[in-house]
């Protein structure tokens, strides 16, 4: 029995698509005269870098440009966070406080800016901390470091071995992060993408609590 859960983010927690989508177009329309992005394009970053994503929203600027665009993104971002929440799944909050109450460890590990997830639990109004409902958190902004490596670092830094510990995301990029950790990987459904060969599939959250 796992008893480590270690959780992506967007597609897997929330989906904030819409909010991010429109503050990034801010930004844009700003920059640019003109925000053009969509929901389509805010689904098919996600789980990419924000460095990868930089070249995909500025394929026509210089790489100074790209960065500091996806900077400015980023910043407007967490501040539009604070008033228009990203949408949790249904049962998520309800089954990471169970999961808390009954001994499990979670962790995120996400590929966001750092701000991100500190949005996200604020919004769920979820604790962090040793004892609190997230034990702890990483993510690519802190450590500029891919998704694996990251996961293997919070496992260091908490003392956990792979073996009990699972991954639980929603695309193929995940899938190929748990593995190079070592970890196991459950597929939630519900998410962005599609895999194969998951230990398990999940069509929701709540199908935890019967791990």
């Amino acid at each position: 029995m796992k008893r480590v859960y270690l959780f992506d983010v967007d597609g897997t927690l929330w989906d904030s698509a819409r909010v991010v989508t429109d503050s990034w177009n801010e930004v844009l329309k700003e920059r640019r005269g003109s925000g053009t992005l969509t929901v389509d394009d805010m689904h098919s970053f996600m789980g990419h870098t924000m460095d990868e994503i930089a070249v995909r929203i500025s394929p026509d600027a210089d790489p100074e440009e790209q960065r500091d665009i996806m900077e400015a993104c980023m910043r407007h971002e967490i501040n539009y966070l604070e008033s228009h929440s990203g949408y949790f799944y249904p049962g998520v909050l309800k089954t990471l406080r169970a999961l808390h109450e009954s001994g499990k460890e979670l962790y995120i590990v996400s590929n966001c800016q750092e701000g991100y997830i500190e949005s996200l639990l604020e919004a769920g109004n979820l604790s962090s901390g040793e004892d609190g409902v997230i034990r702890d958190f990483i993510c690519y902004g802190e450590t500029r470091r891919p998704k694996g490596e990251n996961i293997e670092l919070i496992l260091e830094r908490n003392d956990l071995s792979p073996e009990e510990a699972v991954y639980i995301g929603d695309t193929e990029m995940d899938q190929a992060a748990a593995a190079e950790a070592g970890v196991d990987f459950y597929h939630v459904r519900y998410g962005f993408g599609r895999v194969h060969g998951a230990l398990r599939e999940l069509d929701s959250l709540e199908e935890l609590l019967e791990d």
